[in-house]
């Protein structure tokens, strides 16, 4: 099974378009950076918000993946910043992602002063 390196970004756009959960999570399991890099540049433009969304629901539900998953995150929100900030009401949807990143600051400071 997988999904080959350089065919990510039609799979993952077919998983999107098509809401196929397993073939969306074979896609988020790829953990190269350059293949994550150039898979989220290669994305029609329609479906970078779709897959954000999706994104940190994942890295929310099971936060012992956020390593995997904050590859994707930092990649979307890098690569389609602007198309990322016309989206009025994207502001909610990364609002659990904030608060998420908050508290796992915050338990690392107080871990820290042990």
């Amino acid at each position: 099974g997988g999904v080959r390196a350089d065919s990510v970004h039609v799979a993952l756009a077919q998983a999107l378009e098509s809401d196929d959960r397993v073939l969306l999570a074979q896609c988020l399991d790829v953990t190269n950076q350059r293949v994550i890099e150039t898979t989220v540049a290669r994305l029609p433009p329609r479906t970078v918000p779709a897959l954000l969304r999706k994104v940190v629901a994942k890295f929310q539900l099971r936060p012992a993946r956020s390593v995997t998953l904050v590859a994707w995150i930092r990649a979307l929100l890098t690569q389609h910043t602007a198309l990322l900030m016309s989206q009025p009401d994207l502001v909610k949807s990364l609002t659990p992602l904030y608060q998420l990143v908050e508290a796992r600051v915050s338990t690392y400071h107080k871990l820290l002063k042990l």
